[in-house]
């Protein structure tokens, strides 16, 4: 019988791990902030940037976020934690590992949305013409844009346990993580959505807010509200890496560990 994930606990216990960890935890995500945050700060000091230099730039603040990811992962579960954390940004096998795992898996997820985009965009047209347009930037818009999102994630959530499992250097199989996770499927969704739910709360409210200089704005507008709009969303990203911990440690046998 399936050990059930208790949802609200599982969020408790990750918020409480950041809380009562919090030096730990910044000596994790300090350095990537640190070199987005410089990252963004020097385009101000450059002209238009080239389409060629995005992409990699991109992939860099992207792939950065890594190292602390699965660190945290390791802390959670194996209480690991490496010596001087506060200046390591390691990235070996499992970072590699988790790094094109997320890929392929959020490529997968890009497929799905779209099929539940097209479904939305077909019913808007011909069916129901009462639907929010999803080219505005109101606030129906955006939500049922997220809401879209968050629906194609669900027929993924039973795969989620595959990145704590790489993290902690055993590595599962897509097999595996759905047998371990049968019965919480619905689960390991709801935890996602609730734990990544306000931190995009929090960039929308900024968007629709006077914070938002809008389509006119300056380079160094735009600069400045970056940190705002984005970073809350990555601090409770990160509340999602802890709520997976958390679900690895309940449905994986100590003897798969």
């Amino acid at each position: 019988m399936a050990r059930p994930v208790l949802i609200i606990r599982t969020l408790v216990l990750a918020y409480e791990a950041v809380i009562q960890n919090l030096s730990i935890f910044l000596s994790f995500v300090w350095l990537p902030v640190a070199l987005n945050g410089a990252m963004l700060v020097s385009t101000l000091f450059v002209g238009d940037i080239p389409k060629w230099v995005l992409f990699p730039s991109i992939a860099f603040c992207i792939a950065v976020w890594v190292p602390p990811i699965t660190a945290w992962h390791r802390y959670l579960i194996l209480s690991e934690i490496l010596p001087n954390p506060w200046f390591r940004l390691s990235f070996g096998e499992p970072e590699w590992a988790y790094l094109w795992r997320a890929v392929l898996f959020h490529a997968v997820f890009l497929l799905t949305s779209f099929s539940f985009f097209s479904i939305y965009v077909a019913m808007s047209e011909h069916y129901i013409d009462s639907l929010p347009d999803l080219n505005s930037n109101n606030f129906p818009s955006v939500l049922t844009m997220y809401l879209i999102g968050f629906l194609a994630y669900l027929p993924l959530s039973r795969f989620l346990l595959i990145f704590p499992a790489v993290a902690v250097r055993n590595p599962i199989s897509l097999r595996t993580s759905w047998k371990l996770s049968k019965g919480n499927g619905l689960q390991l969704w709801m935890l996602y959505v609730l734990a990544i739910a306000p931190g995009l709360i929090c960039r929308e409210l900024v968007n629709q807010s006077s914070l938002n200089p809008g389509i006119g704005a300056t380079r160094t507008e735009l600069v400045l509200l970056f940190p705002i709009r984005y970073f809350p969303e990555l601090a409770f990203f990160m509340i999602v890496v802890g709520a997976l911990s958390f679900s690895y440690l309940k449905l994986v046998d100590k003897s798969q560990q």
